[in-house]
């Protein structure tokens, strides 16, 4: 995974993006975003959308349902998250494997 070191603001000097493999468009998302765009796609009900929205966002999401490396960085967050004492984590559980 090919990964990017540049400074996007002052608050996240050494926020390390990666190249997703499995996004369209050459997506750059950072690790932390792509753990959360796991666990998420973990949520996802079988209902079909209705609203063009909510069905890009079920497309996008279901790519990311199975990553391998969405996985590893969700299990990277909780246990970053179980270390510190789960300070207001929305997403303590790194989903199946």
């Amino acid at each position: 995974m090919v990964t990017f070191r540049q400074p996007i603001s002052k608050d996240a000097p050494d926020m390390e993006l990666i190249l997703c493999p499995r996004q369209p468009g050459r997506l750059r998302i950072s690790r932390h975003a792509c753990a959360l765009r796991y666990l998420e796609a973990q949520k996802m009900k079988r209902k079909i959308p209705i609203w063009e929205f909510d069905m890009a966002r079920a497309a996008g999401l279901e790519i990311c349902k199975k990553c391998p490396q969405g996985r590893e960085n969700a299990a990277s967050i909780s246990l970053q998250t179980t270390l510190q004492g789960n300070n207001g984590n929305r997403h303590p559980d790194p989903g199946p494997k």
